[in-house]
């Protein structure tokens, strides 16, 4: 029983789901079982153009450097915490930007093994 019931009131329809917006995002046990396999690669930097809200790089926080990103802000505000020395949280629009562009936004120097590791995005855009 939804609290609109309990109250006794009507509601035309419910709420859409991120579902229903066209939304989707990766599971948690999927991104673990995923991040467990990347893991066995040589690499020390990663990077993720499209986190949302950081399903698959949030098993690499701790054990490695890198940069989190998605072009929508509310998605990664969840991640916000881990923007530290080790890692940059960025909202930048990757797909209009080059990669020159964006490893001198990210501040990517060095001698550095990259690697790209991410589920690319499937918003639909719908409303």
């Amino acid at each position: 029983m939804s609290i609109f019931d309990f109250m006794g009131i009507k509601q035309d329809k419910k709420p859409p789901s991120r579902r229903d917006r066209g939304e989707y995002f990766t599971k948690w046990q999927l991104a673990l079982k995923t991040a467990n396999i990347v893991k066995k690669l040589d690499f020390n930097y990663i990077i993720e153009p499209y986190c949302g809200e950081g399903a698959l790089i949030q098993h690499f926080f701790e054990d490695y450097e890198g940069v989190a990103n998605d072009i929508n802000e509310k998605f990664t505000q969840k991640l916000r915490g881990y923007d530290d020395e080790k890692w940059k949280i960025t909202n930048y629009d990757v797909i209009n930007s080059t990669t020159k562009e964006l490893i001198e936004k990210w501040g990517i120097t060095g001698d550095r093994k990259l690697m790209i590791f991410t589920n690319p995005p499937y918003h639909l855009g719908l409303k």
